[in-house]
């Protein structure tokens, strides 16, 4: 029996070079298309022009274009090769363990589906209907997904939801057995979309996962955290809407690891291993700014964290907006947060002055009120630019203060820190600001029994549009829950 189709968006995928993207998260974005493609058959091929076409209109209107290759007897190489035989304009993403797949449900190649913003899906079916014209006929008489691509873009109805597609059969994915799972051919590229963030060299994690090797001695323990839930990391309970940077692993990945650790691990041809892209962000680009810290945090070789907040002047000549902030660190394991605030009063300084270090105790917090928040870090965290038309305030002369959570790991000392900025060049319509949500009155939890709640509620003072939560739990809680309610 065929499962029901469910929304790829947010699914974590790779491109033919190993480009990460999550589906439908890009800032501003009206929507994506993926179109699935079959290895050989001579339908898939002879669309691949118009495709081509398609996919520059619809960059134009602020639409994702992706082709999609799923098939259990492909291997990746004929996709890249594909994507280079045909140069063709828009990533093409090779799913290797059928998880794309099982969330549409094609049945044709090729077969096209759309979806808007909110990851509804509003046309599936045909690119278009060659094959159904007169015989001598080249062109089309229906371009269906185009009409589909342009209501989209303009926010209409499509006008045409469902069309029947026309090509080759697509022939789907049976059951996961051990006996046929690879790390090269499905293991890496979960490993690659999900976790280097932080398992990789000089990562915040204690180990690396790109090699087969890194992976192979820990396969039982992969297994287990993916069954258990408890990596990748990723709190949020599910069915309250797309979030954007999910980590949480799709059912069948969960068991491509479980069946590869019972399978005995096996390597796999290393030609077949889908490495995700190392070359510089694609998202931000080369920074407009960069702040280092002058000189190495000095660590205790164990005992408690350590709270470091360190002064960065920028020399703003003249007030900017931000659209994008990145965290750098050598060693990121020895850092278990960072918070960023700029401070115009310059505040900072003198509670930096005369302490005969590199910054100041921040135990206790900064110890002054800064002007404003601009970002903040986790293990895990990547860099990403703000929609166009909001940015950050950065005023004229103002410091930064980089707020650090220390953790030793037995190292003497903290190295090579610095904090990346993107300048916005456009008209900045809106302002992102911090408003923090706590109740001055709630105790300083020492242990807590079952069913002790605290209860925060305030109300906007003006308009606004939420862009992010960060939610924040003493280590004693169990849950924490948000609430949102509109005027209306």
């Amino acid at each position: 029996m065929q499962e029901e189709a469910r929304s790829p968006k947010a699914l974590r995928v790779l491109d033919q070079d190993g480009r990460l993207h999550v589906l439908g998260q890009r800032p501003d974005s009206k929507g994506f298309c993926l179109t699935i493609l079959g290895i050989g058959c001579p339908v898939s091929n002879e669309i691949l022009p118009e495709l081509g076409r398609l996919s520059r209109l619809a960059g134009e209107s602020g639409i994702e274009f992706f082709a999609v290759v799923s098939d259990p007897y492909a291997e990746r190489a004929e996709a890249v090769e594909l994507h280079f035989r045909f140069e063709l304009p828009f990533p093409l993403v090779f799913d290797a363990n059928g998880v794309l797949a099982e969330r549409i449900q094609p049945r044709a190649t090729p077969e096209a589906f759309l979806y808007d913003a909110r990851g509804e899906l509003v046309y599936r079916g045909r690119v278009d209907d060659r094959g159904r014209t007169r015989i001598g006929e080249n062109a089309p008489r229906k371009r269906d997904l185009l009409a589909a691509l342009e209501a989209l873009s303009q926010g209409d109805t499509v006008p045409v939801p469902r069309t029947g597609a026309i090509g080759c059969a697509y022939e789907g994915w049976g059951k996961i057995g051990a006996e046929e799972l690879t790390w090269a051919q499905n293991v890496a590229p979960i490993l690659a979309a999900n976790c280097v963030d932080c398992h990789r060299e000089n990562g915040p994690a204690p180990f690396a996962l790109r090699d087969y090797e890194d992976a192979a001695r820990r396969s039982k323990m992969i297994a287990r955290v993916a069954v258990e839930r408890t990596m990748p990391r990723w709190h949020a309970v599910p069915g309250f809407g797309d979030l954007p940077d999910e980590r949480a692993l799709d059912e069948r990945e969960v068991r491509v690891l479980e069946f590869w650790s019972l399978g005995g691990a096996k390597r796999g041809q290393d030609s077949e291993v889908q490495r995700r892209f190392e070359g510089k962000d694609a998202r931000l680009g080369e920074p407009d700014l960069v702040l280092a810290i002058p000189d190495a945090i000095s660590l205790a070789a164990d005992g408690p964290d350590a709270f470091r907040a360190l002064v960065l002047p920028t020399g703003m000549a003249e007030e900017c907006w931000l659209r994008g902030v990145e965290f750098r660190f050598e060693d990121p394991r020895l850092v278990r947060q960072a918070l960023l605030f700029a401070d115009d009063q310059r505040q900072a300084r003198a509670l930096d002055a005369g302490t005969g270090e590199l910054g100041y105790d921040a135990s206790q917090g900064l110890q002054f009120a800064p002007t404003r928040f601009l970002a903040g870090w986790l293990p895990g965290t990547v860099a990403e630019p703000l929609p166009a038309g909001i940015g950050r305030r950065l005023g004229k002369e103002s410091d930064l203060v980089l707020w650090l959570h220390l953790h030793s790991s037995g190292a003497a000392e903290m190295k090579d820190a610095s904090v990346a900025l993107w300048f916005e060049r456009q008209p900045v319509r809106e302002e992102v600001v911090m408003d923090v949500i706590r109740s001055a009155g709630a105790p300083i939890l020492r242990d807590v029994h079952e069913g002790f709640r605290i209860h925060v509620e305030q109300r906007l003072a003006k308009d606004s549009r939420l862009l992010a939560v960060i939610p924040r739990l003493d280590p004693l809680g169990m849950e924490m829950k948000l609430v949102a309610r509109p005027p209306d």
